[in-house]
C-alpha cells in the first residue's frame, strides 16, 4: 500500500470519505494497512472504520494468544516511551524521542509486526521510509531502536537480536556552542557595557530573530502595550560576481537591500519581555540624537533601529565582531548571533515547549527544520546539563525582574 500520514483519520480523498484499516497477516504476523473507500459521508466512513477496528482488536488479540506475545512493535514502541523511558528522562531528550517516535517512526513505517517477529530487514525497512523526513531522522531514528530494543531484549520480549544487521547511521550535524546560564549572565552583563549591540544580542537570545530580521526591524514593528514585535522584512547583502574559469570569481560590488523574511513562516509576531522595550527607547533617543547631527541628507534608514555611525545600517559583521570582542575580553566560547539564537531554542527546550511551538517562534518553514536544530541541541547534551532549569532567569543579570516565558502569536 501507498504510504499515508492518515492512520487512523477519517479523511476526503477523490470524491469519497476514506480511511486507513488494519489488516493482520497471519502468515508472517505482520499489521498491514489497507485504504477504504467510496463513503457518501464522514458519518458511513467512521461507523464502517469503528466496525472494521473491532475486527482488528479481534484478530491481533487471538494471534497474540497463540503466539504468547503481549505487543506488536508500535504497541511496545508507545509503552516503553510511556513506562520505561518517560519516568527516567530528562526534558530535553524525551521531547526528541517522543517526536522521533509519534512524529516520525508510527506515521511514517509502513507496517506493524509482533514483537517477537521484530528483524534487522524490518527495522531497515522502516529506518528506509523515515530517512527522507530530515537529514537527522535516520541517526535518530536508529538512536531509539537501540535504546528500546536493548530494554525489550532484557524484558525477554525478542528472542535474537534484531540490531546487529541494522543499518548504521552516523550523525553529521555541526558543533553547537551550548553556554551555561553563569557563562549567559556574563555575556549579557558585557553586552549591557559594551552597549552598541545590547539591543541585538537580546532581540537574538530572548526572541530568537535572526540576524536579518533584526537589522530590518523599524520602530513600528514594536508594539509596547502588548509587548509584541512583527517580523516582516529583512536585511541582507546582494552581490554582483564576474566569474573566472567557471571556478573563481570577483566581486565587483555588494549592498545591503531590503527583502521580505525567509519564508512564509518567517512572518510571525512575538511576545518579548519588558527590558527589551527600555533598551529600544534609549536606542531611538541615540538614534535620533545621531541623525540630527548628520543633517537632511542621510535620513533613509531613520525608521530603523540597527543604525551605524554613518546613518545607515549596521553592517552585517559589526555584531559578531563585537560578540567576538566581548567572548574574548570575558573568557567565554566564541559564538555568533546564529549561536544566540540556538541557545534561545535551547531555553525554549528545556523549559519544556512543544517542538511545533518552538517551529512557530522561530520562523521555520517545517518543524523537520526544527528537529535538526533540535538535533543538534542533543548533540550537545553534555554541555546542556548545567545550562538552566524550569526557574531559569538568565536576564535577571541586567534586570530586576522577568514576567513569565516566552510565547507567540500568529499574525
Amino acid at each position: 500500500m501507498e504510504k499515508t500520514n492518515n492512520k487512523g483519520a477519517v479523511f476526503y480523498e477523490n470524491g469519497t470519505w476514506n480511511f486507513i484499516t488494519k489488516i493482520v497477516n497471519r502468515t508472517n504476523y505482520t499489521i498491514e494497512y489497507e485504504k477504504r473507500s467510496g463513503f457518501s459521508s464522514v458519518q458511513e466512513a467512521e461507523q464502517a472504520q469503528a466496525e472494521e477496528n473491532e475486527r482488528y482488536q479481534n484478530q491481533i488479540a487471538r494471534v497474540k494468544s497463540l503466539t504468547n506475545m503481549r505487543y506488536t512493535f508500535f504497541e511496545y514502541l508507545d509503552y516503553w516511551y510511556q513506562n520505561i523511558y518517560l519516568p527516567n528522562s530528562d526534558s530535553s531528550i524525551k521531547m526528541c524521542y517522543c517526536w522521533t517516535i509519534y512524529k516520525i517512526i508510527l506515521p511514517k513505517a509502513p507496517r506493524d509486526i509482533l514483537i517477537g517477529m521484530v528483524t534487522s530487514d524490518y527495522l531497515n525497512e522502516i529506518l528506509e521510509s523515515c530517512e527522507d523526513y530530515c537529514k537527522s531522522a535516520g541517526p535518530m531514528v536508529n538512536k531509539v531502536f537501540n535504546v528500546a530494543l536493548k530494554d525489550a531484549m532484557d524484558d525477554d520480549y525478542l528472542l535474537n537480536n534484531p540490531l546487529t544487521g541494522m543499518k548504521k547511521y552516523y550523525w553529521d550535524i555541526p558543533a553547537m556552542i551550548i553556554y551555561s546560564k553563569e557563562q549567559i549572565k556574563t555575556l549579557l552583563q558585557a553586552a549591557y557595557e559594551y552597549h552598541s549591540i545590547y539591543l541585538e544580542v537580546l532581540l537574538a537570545l530572548f526572541a530568537g530573530l535572526r540576524k536579518g530580521e533584526i537589522m530590518g526591524l523599524k520602530y513600528s514593528d514594536f508594539d509596547p502595550e502588548k509587548q509584541t514585535v512583527k517580523v516582516e522584512r529583512q536585511i541582507t547583502r546582494d552581490y554582483e560576481l564576474i566569474v573566472k574559469n567557471d571556478t573563481t570569481y570577483k566581486i565587483l560590488t555588494s549592498k545591503q537591500s531590503l527583502k521580505p523574511p525567509k519564508s512564509l513562516c518567517s512572518y510571525r509576531t512575538l511576545r518579548i519581555h519588558k527590558i527589551i522595550f527600555q533598551e529600544l527607547e534609549i536606542r531611538r533617543k541615540e538614534n535620533m540624537q545621531l541623525f540630527e547631527n548628520l543633517g537632511k541628507e542621510n535620513q533613509e534608514w531613520k525608521e530603523y533601529i540597527c543604525i551605524g555611525p554613518k546613518g545607515n545600517i549596521k553592517g552585517d559583521s559589526t555584531c559578531n565582531a563585537a560578540l567576538e570582542r566581548i567572548c574574548e575580553r570575558n573568557a567565554l566560547p566564541r559564538v555568533s548571533m546564529h549561536d544566540l539564537r540556538h541557545i534561545f531554542a535551547t531555553i525554549l527546550l528545556e523549559q519544556g515547549m512543544p517542538l511545533e511551538e518552538i517551529s512557530k517562534v522561530m520562523g521555520h518553514k517545517s518543524t523537520a527544520t526544527t528537529f535538526e536544530v533540535y538535533c543538534g541541541i542533543i548533540a550537545a547534551k553534555e554541555k546542556i546539563s548545567a545550562l538552566i532549569d524550569s526557574s531559569f532567569d538568565p536576564i535577571y543579570a541586567v534586570a530586576n525582574s522577568m514576567e513569565g516565558g516566552h510565547t507567540y502569536e500568529d499574525d
